[in-house]
């Protein structure tokens, strides 16, 4: 450069002192598409297995009805078990860089109103349409609320809500390993 051409000169920029304690919140994880569709296919393979295989629903054996399907949906049962493994996965994830207090929160929050819904929706329509099977004792339908019934010996309102408390068990276990 000569002394002739023009300087350029930059603003200085203020510096202030940094804040001794920055908090900043954990970025929010999105879904992940492709666990989204292998849950698809595991609720695919269990409804295949229920319907196709063991029959459920049909007058004939699911084996007469449908042949070609059955040899696969005879694995259907295996849905249950990619359901628990992704649960594990997703359950891993959700309690990456949270307190176990966070962590706890978060599924009781996410479990607990659907569940709750789907008892109450359960026993009203047993309440309500007669001539099929007649709803639980009051008691019992309080009880099916905690989640607990299985460990406190009360039938469930519905059978399907069996997996529900063993993914209970395992947010237990995951926030004692997580502490």
């Amino acid at each position: 450069m000569t002394q002739d051409s023009p300087t350029l000169a930059l603003p200085r920029m203020r510096q202030e002192p940094a804040p001794e304690h920055i908090t900043v919140p954990a970025p929010r994880r999105g879904r992940i598409p492709a666990l989204d569709g292998l849950r698809l296919l595991a609720a695919l393979m269990v409804v295949a297995y229920h319907y196709l295989a063991r029959g459920e629903g049909w007058s004939a054996s699911g084996q007469a009805m449908f042949p070609t399907a059955f040899p696969f949906a005879a694995y259907g049962w295996l849905g249950v078990e990619l359901f628990f493994l992704i649960s594990g996965f997703v359950i891993c994830m959700s309690c990456w860089g949270r307190s176990v207090g966070d962590f706890f929160t978060s599924r009781v929050t996410r479990l607990y109103p659907a569940y709750w819904f789907a008892v109450l929706a359960t026993t009203a329509v047993l309440l309500l349409i007669p001539g099929g099977q007649k709803p639980l004792p009051w008691p019992d339908v309080l009880t099916n609320l905690t989640m607990l019934q299985e460990p406190l010996g009360v039938r469930m309102v519905d059978g399907v809500y069996w997996t529900l408390f063993a993914e209970l068990r395992f947010y237990l276990l995951f926030a004692l390993v997580a502490w």
